[in-house]
C-alpha cells in the first residue's frame, strides 16, 4: 500500500496521525492473527491500507452518550456502513438491523471473543448492564462533576455579566444543533461527531443564540 506523505505542520495532519495510531491500536486488538482482523459487525476483512482510509471508523461500543466511556476499552474500528446502521445504540441494540444485512450474531459474537476480554463483554446482550455493574460509580461521579462544574463556571462568570450569566442544560443544546443543522458540520446523516472535539466549538454556536 502507499505511504503518502503529510504536512507535519498541520493542526489537522496532528489530528489525523493520532487518530490513525489509535485504528492501529485497535486493529491489532480484533485479532492476534492479522487475517482475521475483520469489522465486528459486518465481519468484512479490514487491511492496512483500509484501516487508514474514511472507509473505516472507529467505533464506541457502548455509546458514549450513554456511558462517558472514551476508553479503548469501549472501542472498536467498523466499516463505515456499519457504523451508520449500529448508530447510538450497543451492538445488541443494534442486531436485527445487523442480520437484515446478513451480518448473522452469531458470528458478530464470535469476532468478539477475539478482543481482550474488558471489551469483548460490551458486545453481548447483557453488556451494558455489565458495564453499568463495574463502572457504576463512574457514569454518576462524572454527571455530578459536569454540574459542579457547571455552577462554578456560572458563579465565576456571574462576577463579570451579573445580569446574563446562566447555564444552558444539555438536552437545549442538542436540540439547537439538531435544528440548526450543525450535526453536518463535522458528522455525516445529521448525527454529532464526537470523536472530532471541535464539536465543543459547534455547541457553542448552537448556544450563542439562547
Amino acid at each position: 500500500y502507499e505511504i503518502r506523505p503529510r504536512d507535519w505542520s498541520s493542526d489537522v495532519c496532528s489530528s489525523d496521525l493520532k487518530a490513525d495510531i489509535q485504528k492501529m491500536i485497535l486493529w491489532e486488538e480484533l485479532s492476534f492473527n492479522a487475517g482475521e482482523r475483520c469489522c465486528p459487525y459486518s465481519g468484512v476483512q479490514i487491511g492496512v491500507e483500509m484501516l487508514l482510509s474514511d472507509q473505516v471508523e472507529i467505533d464506541h461500543i457502548l455509546p458514549f452518550s450513554q456511558t462517558l466511556d472514551d476508553s479503548l476499552n469501549n472501542k472498536t474500528v467498523a466499516i463505515r456502513q456499519a457504523n451508520r446502521i449500529k448508530g447510538n445504540r450497543t451492538p445488541w441494540q443494534a442486531k436485527d438491523d445487523f442480520a437484515a444485512q446478513g451480518w448473522p450474531t452469531a458470528d458478530l459474537l464470535a469476532r468478539a471473543e477475539l478482543m481482550p476480554k474488558n471489551k469483548r463483554y460490551r458486545f453481548g446482550e447483557n453488556g451494558y448492564s455489565q458495564w453499568l455493574r463495574e463502572d457504576k460509580n463512574f457514569l454518576a461521579r462524572a454527571l455530578n462533576d459536569t454540574r459542579h462544574l457547571s455552577r462554578v463556571a456560572k458563579a465565576y462568570l456571574g462576577l463579570i455579566c451579573p445580569q446574563n450569566t446562566r447555564v444552558i442544560p444539555g438536552q437545549m443544546t442538542a436540540m439547537l444543533r439538531a435544528k440548526f443543522g450543525l450535526n453536518n458540520i463535522l458528522g455525516v446523516n445529521g448525527e454529532k461527531n464526537r470523536n472530532d472535539h471541535r464539536h465543543h466549538a459547534v455547541d457553542e454556536i448552537g448556544r450563542a443564540h439562547v
